[in-house]
């Protein structure tokens, strides 16, 4: 958790608090929201977020833990920040892709119209004069 967090062990001792302060913004509802019904049930919970980093940079995690006896909190957080990369990467050149595809059928579709308009006036003279 210290390397997760980016706190010296020797200066800090992780808590929740400390936690919290880097989970990220837009994350910290759903993250409370998520302790608080596992707390409330003793059910285990499971989720993925992202924390702060003082210097700005945004780690991604999945935690998976429960709360016993309404007081301990057993979890363990990995960072998939990595993975997370990749699957951005993956959807931007997925939806490239399905640009660039969307592109070549509208100009293939604008140029097969292109071409058989003239090719219908070349075929239908060249019936006339055969005649």
């Amino acid at each position: 958790m210290y390397t997760l967090l980016e706190v010296d062990e020797n200066t800090h001792t992780p808590t929740f608090g400390t936690l919290l302060k880097r989970v990220h913004n837009e994350d910290k509802a759903q993250f409370e929201q998520k302790i608080q019904t596992a707390f409330h049930d003793q059910s285990p919970f499971e989720f993925q977020h992202r924390l702060e980093m003082p210097d700005g940079y945004i780690k991604y995690c999945h935690s998976i833990g429960i709360i016993h006896n309404y007081a301990i909190l057993s979890a363990t957080m990995q960072d998939i920040t990595e993975t997370k990369v990749e699957e951005n990467k993956i959807e931007a050149s997925k939806k490239s892709a399905q640009e660039a595809n969307k592109a070549k059928s509208t100009f293939l579709a604008n140029m097969r119209h292109e071409i058989r308009t003239p090719l219908n006036g070349i075929i239908g003279y060249n019936q006339l004069l055969l005649q």
